[in-house]
């Protein structure tokens, strides 16, 4: 993560906070870690001087790297005032503070997909939090630490899996250590020999939704082979080399006994998709979060067919785009102007 010098704010000054995007889960890391994406939104926030109704009023500007129709619909039916999660998170921390909040203009550049599993009400929460943070900062108050944010936004998001890597970047495990009331989160070393891809679906699913689905119980057999394939997973992600017996267990490791199987009842043609991409040469596939995005990890030096990932999903009624993510170890940055 990075931030700026501690310099006062100007009447023209502007704060431009880039979070980036997210995948959670990753096969059999529920609610457990997350991985960090060179995707990113980026809000631009100019304070003004206090005025009626909404403290914060918002302008969005959509530019993805191929335009969707589900986006559009998302963006349509987001609230551009003191509703939204952006605007929540921002007052939110000078409520804390017990501070009169700074009206602010904002706009919001989307490039993540939304409702698809890749981290965009992460960006929205950590981006709000960090910028009324950095006001309060700049205006000689008591800003809270990186940590302290961190904490607040695992509140909010009411999970860490999405919010630590967006925050500090790469492959991060995060866990509630319920004896000091606290989430605590443990970078790892992504070392392994691929890279990532798969399809964007024409479709949206909200996380409550997809959480609803979810049994609320497992037997001591699913739990085990759940921890085995967890530490399986990180074994292998974590180192440089694989032997061809390494190579060929990886799918294993990814696989989930939680959530994956009760969310493919939204995603049509997902485990089809999967199929299809191991015959491809695929190592492991998994869903990005509560989806619909879906993922794969492929070996590095694999010329990816892209346009034939969809194929499956396509035959199944819904139309996708391939998308290739690289890994970001930078995390959310703050500039002022």
């Amino acid at each position: 993560m990075s931030l700026v010098s501690n310099n006062g704010l100007s009447a023209d000054s502007k704060i431009i906070v880039s979070v980036p995007a997210t995948s959670a889960n990753l096969g059999p890391g529920f609610d457990l870690w997350g991985l960090a994406f060179k995707l990113r939104n980026e809000f631009v926030g100019k304070p003004v001087a206090t005025r009626q109704g909404s403290v914060v009023k918002h302008v969005v500007r959509y530019e993805p790297q191929v335009k969707d129709t589900a986006d559009e619909k998302a963006l349509q039916q987001m609230p551009l005032d003191d509703r939204n999660l952006f605007s929540k998170a921002y007052l939110s921390i000078f409520e804390k503070r017990r501070l009169n909040p700074v009206a602010i203009d904002v706009e919001i550049i989307v490039r993540i997909p939304m409702e698809r599993g890749l981290g965009s009400s992460s960006t929205a929460i950590l981006a709000g939090m960090v910028m009324a943070n950095e006001i309060i900062r700049r205006n000689q108050g008591q800003p809270f630490t990186m940590e302290e944010i961190f904490e607040m936004a695992c509140t909010v998001e009411g999970h860490p899996d999405n919010i630590a890597p967006a925050l500090w970047g790469g492959w991060i495990l995060s866990l509630y250590n319920s004896s000091i009331q606290k989430f605590l989160a443990f970078p790892l070393k992504l070392r392994a020999p691929v890279k990532i891809a798969g399809i964007v679906p024409h479709l949206t699913l909200s996380t409550d939704t997809a959480r609803e689905s979810l049994p609320t119980s497992f037997s001591r057999f699913d739990m085990i082979q759940q921890s085995g394939c967890t530490a399986l997973m990180t074994h292998l992600l974590e180192k440089e080399n694989w032997s061809e017996a390494e190579r060929k267990t990886f799918h294993l490791a990814l696989r989930d006994r939680i959530h994956q199987t009760a969310r493919a009842q939204f995603i049509p043609g997902m485990n089809e998709t999967f199929e299809a991409w191991r015959k491809m040469g695929c190592l492991g596939a998994f869903l990005s979060g509560a989806g619909t995005c879906l993922l794969g990890f492929w070996p590095k030096e694999q010329n990816i067919p892209f346009s034939r990932l969809g194929d499956a999903m396509f035959a199944a009624g819904v139309g996708s785009r391939p998308i290739e993510l690289e890994v970001d170890n930078l995390g959310l940055t703050v500039d002022v102007t």
